[in-house]
């Protein structure tokens, strides 16, 4: 009926969905919730992210405003994706503090081996407009990319993400060895 389209099948209403075998008012009102549920969470329904190739920092920047919605302050990720450069998760740095100073290193290791990872940028959220690098950007990325480099994964970008603007160090061609060609 909805030719497959899952954004149509999104917009339904209530009654329409009833007219299918097996759906009544309560089934209705439970997947139209899903989907308003999901449009507030900020995610497109029409996106497949697991078909999503990552050829530039605007790639990056645009998965993460979409995927993590504007929420939050200051806080930092990283971005997974494969090989080929397909985005494979978005995983929240703090998820992994055991308190403030300390990074549970190896969990957050796990979770990168379990989405089968080898490809990472490293984004952070900045408060500031102005998302020029200063000298401890700099010093986290060289830390983070030498970190990175031992754990034989590839660093492909540092992004520093304000509400309407960023930064790449890909694009400052501060990451060597063009990470998205």
């Amino acid at each position: 009926h909805f030719h497959g389209s899952i954004e149509r099948l999104s917009k339904a209403s209530i009654g329409e969905l009833c007219r299918f075998p097996g759906i009544g008012p309560a089934k209705a009102i439970t997947i139209r919730t899903a989907f308003e549920l999901q449009r507030r969470k900020g995610l497109p329904v029409q996106e497949d992210y697991s078909l999503f190739t990552l050829n530039s920092s605007e790639d990056c920047v645009r998965l993460f405003r979409e995927y993590q919605g504007g929420r939050g302050h200051r806080e930092s990720w990283f971005l997974l994706a494969n090989s080929n450069r397909r985005f494979l998760g978005l995983v929240r740095l703090s998820a992994y503090l055991n308190n403030p100073d300390a990074l549970d290193l190896g969990n957050l290791l796990d979770t990168i081996k379990d989405h089968c990872a080898s490809k990472l940028v490293f984004i952070q959220k900045v408060d500031r407009k102005d998302t020029v690098p200063n000298a401890m950007d700099i010093e986290l990325y060289e830390l983070l990319g030498a970190t990175v480099e031992l754990l034989g994964l590839d660093l492909m970008d540092f992004l520093m993400v304000w509400e309407t603007s960023h930064c790449s160090f890909a694009d400052l061609q501060l990451v060597p060895n063009l990470p998205f060609r």
